[in-house]
C-alpha cells in the first residue's frame, strides 16, 4: 500500500483570503472580457506568452489559459484568428522558461527523463511514418509542450497558490455555465449533451470529471478544508449534475473509479475506505429498491439508444470499428507503428495547411483506447518507452503527493481509456498533462 507523505488539508490552506479573492476577480474578469469582447482573446494569449518567460507560476498559468481559450464555446466567442500560432508561441515561451529553470536549479527531475526521451525519439523517427510531415509537426509540438509543462509545474515555488488559482477556475466555469442550462449555446454541439461555456459536451464532461474529483477529495480527504463543507457539498452536487448532463459516460466513471482507488489505497486513517463503502452501498440500494435511478443511469450510459443492450455493446457500437482498425495497423507495423499522430484510416483524415507557410497546422483524428492507439502509432518500441516512463512519473509522484492530488492525476489518466488526448498538446492534452504533473510538485527525485 502506498501512502502519501503529507496529509491533505485543503487546497487553500496556505493561501491568504485576499489571494483567493484576487483569483476570483481574475477569472470573472477573464470570462467577462471573453464573452463581451471576444476579439481581445488573441491579445490575451499574446500577453500570456510574454509573461510566461518571466515567472514560473505565470508560465503554468499561461498553459491553462491557452487550453481554456481554445476550448471556449464558439457560440459565445466565435472563431479565434491565428489560434494555432498563438498556442505554439505560448508553448515555445514556456519551454524557454523550462530551460532557464533547469539551469537555475541545476537539477533534472528523474521522473521526467523517460517521457522527454520518448518525445525526442518520436521526433527522430518521423521518417518511418506514413505521413512524415504531419508526424514531425505533432511529435515536435508534443515534445515541446511535454517538456515545458512537466518542468514548470514541477518547479512552481508555491504549489498551493497555483492549485488555488486552478481550482477557482473550475468554480467560475461552473457558475458561468449555469445560465446556459436553459438552452441555446449550452447545447450547440449536438442538441442533447450540455457543453456549458466550452466547445463540446465531451470536453465539458472531461473537465467536470477532473473538477468533481477535486471537490470530492477536498470534502472527504481534508480534515479542515478551507472552503466550508456546506459550500463543498453544493459544488459537488452541481458538478455531478453538470457532469451527468454532459452525457460523458467515461468521464463520470473515471471520477468514481479514481476517487474509490485513492480512498482505499492512498488515503490515511481508513476514512477513505469507509466513505467509499458508504457511497457504494447507497448507490446499490437506490438501484435495487427504485426503478427511476436504474432507468436514468441506463439512459445516460446508453445515450438513449434503446437498440443496445449493455455497456459492452455500446462500446463496440461507438469505438469497435476504430479499435479493430488500430489493431490491424499495429500488427502490420509492429516495431515503430504507423507514425505519431497518423490517423487509422489515411483516407479519412483532413489535414489543414497554413495558407502562407504551407505547413500542416491541424489534423483532427479520433481514436479509441489509448494503449491501442499508442501501439498503433509508435509500435512496440515506443509503447514500452512511454509506458515505463509514465509509470515512473506516476509511481514516484503518488508516493509523495497528497491523496487528493493523486486522485486528480489518476482521473486524468482514466479519461484516456476511450478518448485519446494524451498526445494532443494543441488540444485537451495540455490540461491532462498539467493535472498529471501536479503530484510531481511534492516529488524530490532529481538528478
Amino acid at each position: 500500500m502506498i501512502s502519501s507523505s503529507k496529509n491533505y488539508t485543503g487546497i487553500n490552506t496556505n493561501i491568504k483570503k485576499t489571494s483567493s479573492q484576487r483569483h476570483y476577480f481574475f477569472w470573472f474578469a477573464f470570462f467577462s472580457l471573453a464573452l463581451a469582447i471576444p476579439a481581445a482573446l488573441p491579445l490575451v494569449l499574446l500577453l500570456a506568452a510574454m509573461l510566461a518567460s518571466v515567472r514560473t507560476l505565470w508560465a503554468a498559468q499561461a498553459l491553462v489559459i491557452s487550453w481554456l481559450v481554445s476550448f471556449l464555446n464558439p457560440g459565445l466567442v466565435g472563431s479565434i484568428p491565428n489560434l494555432f500560432f498563438l498556442k505554439f508561441f505560448i508553448l515555445f515561451m514556456v519551454s524557454i522558461k523550462a530551460v532557464v529553470l533547469l539551469f537555475h536549479h541545476r537539477t533534472i527531475p528523474v521522473s521526467h527523463l523517460g517521457l522527454i526521451a520518448f518525445g525526442i525519439a518520436i521526433c527522430l523517427l518521423f521518417g518511418t511514418s506514413q505521413l512524415p510531415s504531419l508526424s514531425f509537426l505533432k511529435a515536435f509540438l508534443f515534445t515541446l509542450g511535454l517538456f515545458g509543462t512537466l518542468t514548470v509545474v514541477r518547479f512552481i515555488p508555491n504549489p498551493n497558490q497555483f492549485l488555488s488559482w486552478l481550482q477557482i477556475m473550475g468554480v467560475v466555469i461552473v457558475i458561468v455555465s449555469l445560465p446556459f442550462i436553459a438552452g441555446g449555446p449550452g447545447y450547440l454541439r449536438n442538441g442533447t449533451g450540455f457543453q456549458g461555456i466550452l466547445n463540446h459536451p465531451q470536453a465539458f464532461g472531461m473537465f467536470m470529471s477532473l473538477f468533481t474529483t477535486w471537490i470530492a477529495a477536498d470534502l472527504f480527504f481534508s480534515p479542515q478544508p478551507a472552503i466550508s463543507r456546506p459550500v463543498l457539498w453544493a459544488l459537488l452536487t452541481l458538478s455531478l449534475g453538470l457532469l451527468f448532463m454532459s452525457e460523458a459516460r467515461v468521464a463520470l466513471l473515471s471520477s468514481v473509479l479514481s476517487f474509490g482507488f485513492v480512498g482505499v489505497f492512498l488515503s490515511k486513517g481508513g476514512k477513505g475506505v469507509l466513505y467509499f463503502g458508504i457511497a457504494v452501498v447507497a448507490m446499490l440500494s437506490m438501484f435495487f429498491f427504485f426503478d427511476a435511478p436504474r432507468e436514468l443511469v441506463s439512459e445516460f450510459f446508453l445515450k438513449r439508444r434503446s437498440n443496445l443492450s449493455g455497456l459492452s455493446e455500446l462500446y463496440w457500437d461507438s469505438r469497435g470499428e476504430i479499435l479493430l482498425t488500430s489493431i490491424d495497423n499495429f500488427r502490420s507495423n509492429l516495431t515503430f507503428g504507423i507514425g505519431f499522430g497518423v490517423p487509422s484510416d489515411l483516407n479519412s483524415v483532413e489535414i489543414i495547411y497554413d495558407a502562407t507557410l504551407g505547413i500542416p497546422i491541424s489534423a483532427p483524428i479520433e481514436k479509441g483506447f489509448f494503449l491501442v492507439a499508442l501501439l498503433e502509432e509508435t509500435g512496440i518500441v515506443g509503447g514500452i518507452i512511454f509506458t515505463v516512463a509514465l509509470g515512473s512519473l506516476l509511481y514516484r509522484s503518488f508516493a509523495t503527493a497528497p491523496a487528493a492530488i493523486s486522485a486528480i492525476a489518476l482521473t486524468s489518466l482514466l479519461l484516456n481509456t476511450t478518448e485519446n488526448t494524451l498526445f494532443s498538446m494543441s488540444g485537451f492534452g495540455i490540461l491532462i498533462w498539467i493535472f498529471l504533473a501536479l503530484p510531481s510538485m511534492w516529488s524530490r527525485h532529481d538528478l
